[in-house]
């Protein structure tokens, strides 16, 4: 189980029915469920956001503000 929300809200945020897709919403549970950060990589547009806004809104900090950190590399 999840901590602070259940296995329908995650799948609310990360919907979809595929092996790939029940796959990332176990790994952003397990993610939300820890107190160490996390780190995601991926090119752009491939849903990290999303994936840290669901981490966020599963752990124990969720009461406090989500801060959305991108960096942007030089060209």
């Amino acid at each position: 189980g999840y901590p602070h929300g259940d296995a329908g809200e995650l799948e609310s945020l990360i919907p979809g029915a595929s092996p790939a897709a029940a796959a990332l919403r176990e790994a952003v549970g397990y993610a939300g469920k820890t107190n160490q950060p996390v780190l995601l990589v991926g090119e752009t547009g491939t849903g990290k956001g999303v994936c840290a806004s669901a981490i966020h809104r599963l752990s124990t900090r969720r009461a406090a503000q989500f801060v959305r950190y991108q960096p942007t590399f030089g060209n």
